[in-house]
């Protein structure tokens, strides 16, 4: 969506080497840091895996910036910095939705253990060693 919508704005604003297939490409290759992202944050340390996610993040919009600027700086100075602190503002949303909801353990929507199940998620089938921390990100991603 993110893709789309800037490349409607771009065009909008007046830059002829704006293109849909690369404003959609380019997205797709600045993602791909989540994958990485995604196989080392197992830790069950919380400040561990936002810092995996920050630095995700980090080089996510450092790859976006530095392929954007040449197609933003088609347009006016003052258009420019808008689209480029929207697309930060944006792409930080995203990081935060890939941090809340994909690797949900130890975030405000992860399932309490609690009740009388000893502490196990219904279905859990196992024991990976002290609780269930870190595992729904494992499970999700495998």
């Amino acid at each position: 969506m993110i893709p789309i919508v800037l490349y409607g704005a771009l065009r909008y604003f007046g830059s002829e080497s704006a293109n849909l297939l690369e404003c959609w490409a380019l997205y797709g290759y600045a993602n791909l840091i989540w994958i990485p992202v995604a196989l080392i944050s197992w830790s069950p340390l919380t400040i561990l895996n936002w810092v995996f996610v920050g630095v995700g993040w980090a080089l996510s919009v450092a790859f976006l910036l530095r392929n954007l600027y040449p197609v933003l700086s088609a347009t006016d100075r003052q258009t420019s910095k808008i689209l480029l602190v929207l697309v930060v503002a944006l792409h930080m949303g995203l990081a935060l939705a890939i941090k809340i909801l994909f690797f949900a353990a130890g975030s405000p929507v992860a399932n309490k253990p609690g009740g009388d199940d000893g502490g196990k998620k219904e279905g859990g089938g196992g024991d990976n060693g002290g609780g269930d921390k870190g595992g729904d990100s494992r499970r999700a991603f495998f």
